[in-house]
């Protein structure tokens, strides 16, 4: 059994060293690719995205729609041109962590 492992992970490890010449650009593809299929997704259910804003939500058809309009405008932004799609993820992934539990916390 010992061996067996020790195999796998020699193999592992092969695959690694070989494809960390193009893991890098091929995870940033996937992941620009998956901000332009949720973005088209919007803009095509755009009607469908506010009806279940307002019915999970329980909120007005302003408020559905600004929801709507800035979670649009944040996958546009990420794929703006002018800088690091990436880093701008995760920027905008660290200002909806420190918003969210704001957002979801005991109403007064």
């Amino acid at each position: 059994m010992h061996h067996v492992v020790r195999q796998a992970d020699d193999v592992a490890d092969s695959f690694l060293r070989s494809s960390r010449a193009w893991l890098r650009p091929v995870s940033r593809l996937l992941l620009l690719c998956t901000f332009i299929e949720d973005g088209l997704r919007m803009v095509s259910q755009w009607t469908e995205q506010q009806q279940f804003m307002r019915s999970i939500w329980h909120c007005g058809h302003f408020l559905a729609f600004l929801i709507v309009f800035i979670n649009f405008s944040c996958q546009v932004s990420v794929l703006d041109r002018r800088g690091d799609a990436v880093d701008k993820f995760q920027s905008t992934l660290t200002l909806g962590i420190r918003i969210l539990p704001r957002s979801c916390g005991p109403v007064s």
